[in-house]
């Protein structure tokens, strides 16, 4: 039977240099004698650290931390030993009156132990030739670690850089580190009790089946979103950590971790922002230029020339610059569609080789993670990238679709332990194994498999004296079976605290306030009366705080369990907790310094909480009004940063805390309060898609506006109103509010002298003209705009100018305009750093389906919908189902194809609210509608279609008549399809469209028609005219034009 098994362990290898010469000048009994000391020096201080000398090997010495028996500082003891080696030889030297030093390497990793009796095998594996490899390669004096044990002892031990280890049989250098000295002279190792971790139990399984992801991700280079949900205390942290433990040790992966915050709505990217400030290196002290230096050179690192438009984005993610400073040439309604794409391309980058990126506590997080996290599982399925998410079980109630119909991703629950795997953890804890069978029993049926149960009852029997230690056991003491079993973990752990000293208590429940992860700085700002260093020491001994080695920053500590912090903020008062949030967002919005920006969302938490907690327990109006006040300004400010984001989760929390605010305020609140409330719920109304509501609310808002004199507001609400109708306008009356909107705001803002929003105003007009078939009139007022923005040096409104006016001249015919305006925006983008906008892209396409390449022309379509899909863009998704519903029923007669599109596309409109192309899918769906022989239907959907378009859209009448046309030619009813034909020539021919591909569409049908019915003569010279604004065409329509020329030729000579 074997007595193998797989540890994590810290070798060190200790040699003498100096020892040949040494040897070569003295009698062999001194050499002896002298070696001999050195040899009992240094295996007394590897026992002192904990340490199993395996063997001595020549002049070298190997040690082993975690054999027999695994201790969590395993590797602080081994290079804590290790530096004791090197020290101890300036004694030993002085005391044998010789010269010798020491050179000393220390690894941790994955190996191999047999049983105690073999002991020139006792472990063996790679991370014990990588001690060795990183021993030989140290100068004299000195101790060199490998990246794993500096990783996991760099808060304990002080480091400094060196160059990597050239190692025989290693194709790449070994990175190492010098190890200087321990950062405190005694380690703050708890007394047993934080080292109660025992081997994993019952998830062996879970183990295999991650590792085995992550193989398949490195070897396939194919990334992998693995979703891992557990109630708490059931043990996912602990399986995520030996998960990253074996990855790291067997130098598999970089790790990136970042964690959703408990705070409900409003800290939208916090777990991405964590992400991407760990990789590019930002410290939490680090100032506003230097945090951005370092993005800059990640950024530029990672991705190269085109870093510029990411490193931007994210700039504005992390709060580092505004919106307006990062992104200028970025429409609001964008916002957060660009951050996203900027974090999917920044990951995607850092996948060049093998990643792990951690999301914990996924169920708290916003809609935009869950979106940009299935975004980066689809955009870098070539990438070696393992994602996984962490998460308590409401995330499969609030969303039960995650991740569901993805090749690449799986999630699995982690169950409760069963009856005899809680009791072999039981035993295993502490080796705590002759519990009187009664309590075990009743331990195991109350923990309900739940481990972080069975841990804490263990640890409170232990702290009560319970369970006490004898020699090297742990042992039940008189009345241990007479102990109570809480009822839940809540009721264990609030016992444990409540056993707490008065000082421990506090510093845990003013830790509460901070979050699961806290700096002992924060406290002290907290709490300045605490003896804190002690309590801090004993709630580390009890097991109740550990410190963080995560963040890489001593001084910092995290609870345990998420539930201990749950537990010890439940048991403060709500007023002392009102006070402490209140207190705590003043700390931390110091101590940020100039990247206020960045923490703006916590600070504003903080100060909501103290605000409702007041309300909540009726606190004076002395109290209540000051913290109403600054939430109020708070919510307002961070409001508007949701606004020109676009982010619905995010401004709806603000919006109601500025309401509340509002309200408690009462009399004492300003007009100017009121108005810019009223403005926030307009905004939000807006982005929740509630149009009407939100059109009412600005026109209020303009009137509030109006009577305080406040151009500027008056100016913006009016804008609003005008963005409210751009999305909900019905009827050509509600087209022309619009307009009335922008042309009002436009004079406001050119009263104040805004030029830059007055030039928006003109932007979103454009949209009218564009439904009104006025192309000329369009980029004529294009033109204007465009000279505008030059003149006043806005690149970002001429980038947006010249991408909205490029498809516009080439609508109008004016090829070469349109050329020139796609190169100047294309300019704009490399001098911004910024992404080619959404209508540039579109008309690429558009320009390869007007040059007749049907093929090419759904190829490129297709290719901007997998970038919309990934992007959740619908305004790049819509372009592809439209334009392949009206080339597969109206040019290629592909009807099933093309209702299949028609479907998908009039889903998408209807879910996003948008009603720009509803009218003309809904038009191509009757043409499908007739073709499968129902032409009731279709006569039904062609009413619908003329009822969407019925706000002026001319161009939407001339395209469905177009239609309407075709289902009279596929119902029979020849006479009515062929004028319908004609009707719509004549409508484009009155447009603005006259010479564009639609228009040249209907010709063609038109022609085909006439030829179909006997009318040669009229068929050749609509053809012509189509020829005409088609100009050269190749592909599938050159082929229909030829195809239909030889017809009617034939049909001309038979007459």
């Amino acid at each position: 039977m074997t007595t193998e098994q797989r540890k994590l362990v810290s070798v060190v290898f200790a040699d003498v240099v100096g020892s040949t010469a040494f040897g070569s000048d003295n009698d062999p009994e001194a050499v002896r004698s002298v070696m001999g000391s050195y040899f009992e020096r240094m295996k007394a201080i590897a026992e002192t650290h904990g340490g199993t000398v395996e063997k001595f090997i020549g002049d070298a010495v190997m040690v082993v931390f975690g054999v027999p028996r695994l201790h969590d500082d395993d590797a602080e003891r081994a290079v804590r030993a290790a530096l004791a080696m090197r020290d101890a030889m300036r004694d030993l030297n002085a005391e044998l009156g010789v010269s010798l030093a020491a050179r000393i390497g220390v690894n941790s990793g994955e190996a191999v132990a047999g049983s105690a009796t073999e002991r020139q095998f006792l472990v063996t594996g790679d991370a014990v030739n990588v001690a060795a490899r990183l021993q030989q390669g140290a100068e004299a004096d000195e101790v060199v670690v490998g990246a794993l044990t500096e990783s996991l002892t760099r808060s304990a031990i002080e480091y400094a850089e060196r160059a990597p280890v050239a190692a025989k049989g290693k194709a790449e250098p070994i990175r190492a580190f010098r190890a200087i000295r321990p950062r405190s002279a005694v380690p703050e190792q708890a007394r047993g009790l934080p080292a109660m971790r025992a081997q994993l139990v019952g998830r062996q399984r879970e183990l295999r089946l991650l590792l085995d992801t992550f193989e398949r991700v490195r070897t396939e280079r194919r990334a992998h979103l693995f979703t891992l949900v557990g109630n708490a205390g059931i043990g996912k942290s602990r399986l995520v950590g030996e998960v990253l433990a074996r990855v790291a040790s067997a130098g598999g992966a970089r790790v990136l971790r970042g964690r959703c915050l408990p705070y409900g709505a409003g800290i939208t990217y916090w777990p991405l922002m964590e992400i991407v400030r760990d990789d590019a290196g930002i410290a939490p002290d680090d100032d506003r230029d230097t945090a951005l230096a370092k993005l800059d050179h990640r950024a530029v690192e990672l991705i190269g020339a085109t870093s510029p438009s990411v490193r931007n984005r994210l700039a504005a993610m992390l709060g580092q610059r505004t919106v307006e400073e990062a992104i200028p040439e970025v429409r609001a309604s964008e916002v957060s569609d660009e951050i996203a794409w900027a974090v999917r391309e920044y990951l995607v980058a850092a996948a060049r080789e093998p990643l792990v990126v951690v999301v914990d506590d996924l169920q708290w997080a916003e809609r935009a993670v869950f979106e940009i996290v299935e975004g980066v599982a689809e955009r870098a399925e070539d990438a070696p990238l393992l994602l996984l998410c962490v998460a308590r079980p409401t995330l499969l109630e609030t969303h039960p679709g995650w991740a569901a119909g993805r090749a690449n991703a799986a999630t699995i629950t982690l169950d409760a332990l069963s009856a005899d795997e809680t009791t072999t953890l039981i035993s295993r804890l502490l080796d705590v194994d002759d519990l009187p069978e009664d309590l075990r029993a009743r331990v195991v049926a109350r923990s309900e498999g739940n481990p972080l149960f069975c841990e804490e009852f263990l640890r409170m029997l232990i702290d009560e004296g319970r369970v006490v230690r004898v020699e090297d056991r742990w042992r039940a003491a008189a009345g241990a079976a007479d102990v109570r079993v809480p009822e839940s973990i809540h009721t264990l752990l609030a016992a444990r605290l409540d056993g707490l000293g008065d000082d421990e208590r506090r510093v845990v429940q003013v830790a509460s306030i901070v979050g699961e992860r806290f700096a002992a700085s924060e406290l002290r700002a907290l709490a300045p009366d605490l003896d804190l260093a002690p309590a801090l020491v004993g709630l580390r001994r009890a097991g109740i705080v550990l410190e963080d080695r995560e963040t890489r920053e001593p001084g910092h500590y995290r609870f345990k369990h998420l539930l201990m912090r749950d537990v010890a903020y439940a048991g403060l008062s709500k007023a002392a907790r009102a006070d402490l949030h209140e207190a705590f967002a003043r700390e931390l919005e110091r101590s940020v310094g100039d990247r206020r920006e960045e923490y703006a969302e916590i600070v504003a938490y903080h100060a909501e909480r103290a605000f409702a907690l007041s309300v909540e327990v009726r606190a004076p109006r002395t109290v209540i009004e000051p913290r109403a006040r600054v939430v109020l300004d708070r919510a307002l400010e961070l409001g508007e940063r949701a606004r020109r984001r676009q982010d619905p989760g995010l401004i709806r929390p603000h919006a109601a805390a500025a309401t509340a605010a509002l309200a408690a305020l009462g009399s004492t609140a300003r007009a100017e309060d009121r108005l810019a409330v009223q403005l926030l719920q307009a905004s939000e109304q807006l982005l929740t898609m509630a149009y009407r509501e939100a059109e009412a609310s600005f026109t209020a808002a303009a009137g509030l506006a109006d009577d305080l004199g406040r151009n500027d507001l008056s100016a913006r609400a009016r804008l609003g109103a005008a963005g409210a109708y751009v999305w909900s306008a019905e009827s050509s009356a509600e087209v022309q509010a619009l307009l009335r909107n922008t042309e009002e705001a436009a004079r406001l803002f050119r009263e104040i002298g805004d030029t830059g929003s007055e030039i928006e105003c003109g932007l979103l007009a454009l949209d009218a003209d564009w439904a009104s078939g006025d192309l000329p009139r369009l980029l004529e007022n294009g033109r204007i705009l465009r000279e505008r923005a030059r003149e006043i040096g806005d690149a970002a409104r001429e980038l947006l100018l010249c991408a909205r006016l490029a498809p516009a001249a080439h609508q109008d015919g004016q090829r070469e305009l349109a050329r020139e305006y796609a190169e100047r925006a294309d300019a704009l983008v490399a001098q911004l750093g910024a992404r080619v906008p959404a209508w540039l892209r579109v008309m690429r396409c558009g320009m390869l389906r007007a040059a007749g390449d049907v093929v090419a022309a759904l190829t490129c379509y297709e290719t901007l919908a997998r970038d919309g899909r990934v992007e959740r863009d619908p305004t790049l998704e819509l372009p592809y189902l439209r334009g392949g519903a009206e080339l597969n029923a109206i040019e290629r007669r592909s009807y099933a194809e093309g209702a299949a599109f028609a479907d998908r596309g009039l889903e998408l409109s209807v879910r996003t609210g948008e009603r720009w192309n509803r009218a003309e899918l809904t038009g191509t769906r009757a043409i499908c509608t007739a073709a499968s022989g129902d032409i009731a239907g279709a006569e039904r959907q062609l009413a619908d279609a003329y009822a969407l378009a019925d706000r002026g859209d001319v161009f939407a009448v001339a395209y469905i008549t177009h239609c309407k046309a075709r289902v009279l030619e596929l119902a029979g009813r020849s006479a009515e399809a062929e004028a319908t034909y004609r009707d719509s020539d004549a409508q484009y021919a009155r447009s603005g469209f006259t010479r564009g591909i639609w228009h040249a569409q209907v010709l063609l049908d038109l022609a085909q028609f006439l030829a179909d019915h006997d009318q040669p003569a009229e068929a050749q010279r609509r053809l012509t005219e189509a020829e005409a604004l088609l100009m050269s065409q190749t592909g599938e329509r050159a082929a229909r034009i030829a195809k239909l020329r030889e017809r009617i030729v034939g049909a001309s000579a038979r007459r």
